[in-house]
């Protein structure tokens, strides 16, 4: 019995003592129970406060001071208050300096600023400017500094690195630029070669993209905000090139940008190799296999639905050859594959306006595949071939002999310089000679644009009765009278055929060989002309070698 009573005695003493610990515990203000914890680190830190922001009303951040008070731990008790609450701290700082001030910057994830409250705007402007000036002569070496070395120059730089806090906002504010300059670069899909130009990626990238790529490459060190940095054609196209594919992935691909469909489309035409384009893609540099196979059958799909509309910028009035040539798939095979392809060159004015007033097809961006299309050509048949007549020149025709002796003079004078060299200048040949007389009257580039195709040969007569018709339908939308149509040999002379038999076709176009045809068929004259003076046997010689030449070898 003496057991248990002393045991029942031990138990309500120890329940005691722990309702009097609690009590004392709930009773006891907080702040004074947190002050025993680094009493005497606390005080060396306050004497840091009381002279840094009360007494030189300097300004601080409060991770600052939390850096200040775990620094002053270390060193009086030697212990690591890292883990120490900030919100703690504060609450000491309040109790101990009630005329300090904690601001809270609108910025996420800035800390609190801690000032003393009978601060200034006059005083905090001025300690902003002098530290600025300061910062500026910090960084400016001495020639004392320089003969000491780079070691200097690395403190200086390891000092002056941004904080990782300040580049984190940097880069949010980046990313909210990309996102809200968003403008559609092209009018209509699919965008056409016209379409992809300097001003259409200006509509993709910002120039706070542009300037900041440009920063940290090196290229510029002008703060523009507004207007794009001069760096020059060769690096502007480099830094617009990062910028696009910065564009394209941030929006994960939904942002097509003139370069990635551009160099899919082009690594896909070039190459013909779809796993080039997946491991383009990959890299973020293009966009998918899926996409441009999308965007060639767009390209495709617009070319159908507009093949009775001139292409772009094409107009009126103006001098307009049309060139037609067979393409060829499959050559080395059997069974090939021809069909006919036209170009229309027209020289270049300031004056006209363009014909192309249809309206462009909405062609759907998802469409993967296409339907082969039915070719239009309508069976046609020679029939009896028919010679022109050719009309006889009743009246005298005079030539004018001014160019002539103009050119004959201008020749004279090469001759003549040529004779007596001079080391002061280096006349070039002939042709330079000529060129730099006439390099004003050199005309300009030629507009070119593809006429829709024909899928058959064009050595047939119904092709080249649909290559007429077409003919003379572009003609009649440019308003021209006649038009000049350019032919290799082959269908040259069937197209002669048909002409000759069509008042219409007759009186409407100039028809004529390419360049390179016409010096054949110039050739070709000659050595007729001239076959018994050994031009035939001179060929036969060389065919003769030439196999013997292929045998041995």
């Amino acid at each position: 019995m003496d057991k248990d009573c002393v045991a029942l005695e031990v138990k309500y003493h120890q329940r005691c003592y722990r309702n009097y610990t609690s009590f004392l515990r709930h009773t006891r203000p907080l702040v004074e129970y947190e002050e025993c914890k680094y009493h005497k680190s606390f005080d060396s830190f306050c004497a840091f406060v009381k002279k840094q922001i009360v007494d030189s009303h300097n300004i601080f951040y409060m991770s600052k001071l939390k850096d200040e008070f775990v620094k002053t731990v270390k060193n009086i008790e030697g212990e690591d208050a890292t883990n120490y609450r900030t919100w703690r701290l504060k609450e000491r700082l309040c109790e101990r300096f009630p005329q300090l001030v904690f601001h809270t910057p609108k910025v996420r994830n800035s800390s609190e600023i801690v000032y003393v409250e009978d601060l200034s705007c006059g005083t905090v402007a001025e300690k902003i400017l002098t530290s600025t000036e300061q910062s500026d002569h910090e960084w400016e070496m001495t020639e004392d500094e320089e003969e000491e070395g780079v070691d200097i120059m690395e403190e200086k730089q390891i000092d002056r690195r941004v904080p990782l806090k300040d580049l984190y906002l940097v880069a949010l504010e980046l990313r909210e630029n990309i996102r809200s300059y968003h403008e559609t670069w092209y009018q209509n899909w699919p965008p056409v070669a016209s379409d992809i130009t300097g001003e259409s990626v200006r509509k993709v990238v910002s120039p706070i993209l542009f300037n900041f790529i440009s920063w940290v490459l090196g290229y510029s060190d002008d703060p523009e905000e507004s207007e794009y940095a001069d760096t020059g054609e060769e690096c502007a196209v480099k830094v617009f090139s990062i910028c696009q594919d910065l564009v394209y992935n941030s929006s994960r691909g939904k942002t097509q940008t003139p370069k990635a469909l551009s160099l899919a489309m082009a690594v896909r035409q070039i190459s013909g190799c779809s796993e080039l384009v997946r491991i383009l893609n990959g890299l973020g540099h293009c966009v998918s296999l899926s996409s441009t196979m999308a965007y060639d059958t767009a390209i495709a799909q617009l070319t159908i639905q507009t093949s009775n509309i001139l292409p772009r910028e094409f107009v009126a009035n103006e001098a307009t050859n049309l060139v037609y040539d067979n393409i060829d798939f499959g050559e080395d095979i059997k069974k090939q594959t021809h069909v006919t392809n036209g170009i229309i060159t027209q020289k270049i004015t300031s004056d006209g306006q363009s014909t192309s007033t249809g309206q462009t097809p909405k062609i759907s961006k998802s469409q993967r595949s296409l339907k082969a299309t039915v070719p239009d050509v309508m069976p046609f048949s020679i029939g009896v071939k028919k010679t022109p007549k050719f009309e006889e020149v009743t009246r005298q025709v005079t030539i004018t002999t001014t160019s002539r002796d103009a050119a004959r003079k201008l020749d004279f004078a090469y001759v003549l310089v040529k004779m007596v060299p001079s080391e002061d200048c280096v006349l070039p040949g002939w042709t330079g000679f000529n060129t730099l007389l006439c390099q004003y009257d050199i005309p300009q580039v030629s507009r070119v644009g593809y006429l829709p195709v024909i899928d058959a040969s064009p050595t047939e007569y119904s092709t080249i009765n649909t290559i007429l018709k077409r003919s003379q339908a572009i003609a009649d939308q440019l308003q021209l009278r006649y038009a000049t149509l350019v032919f290799d040999e082959a269908v040259y002379a069937k197209v002669q055929h048909v002409r000759w038999k069509n008042d219409v076709f007759y009186n409407r176009f100039v028809v004529r060989l390419g360049e390179f045809h016409a010096i054949m068929s110039f050739l070709s004259a000659i050595s007729k002309i001239f076959v018994d003076g050994g031009l035939k046997v001179y060929s036969i010689s060389r065919s003769f070698a030439y196999e013997h030449t292929v045998r041995y070898t």
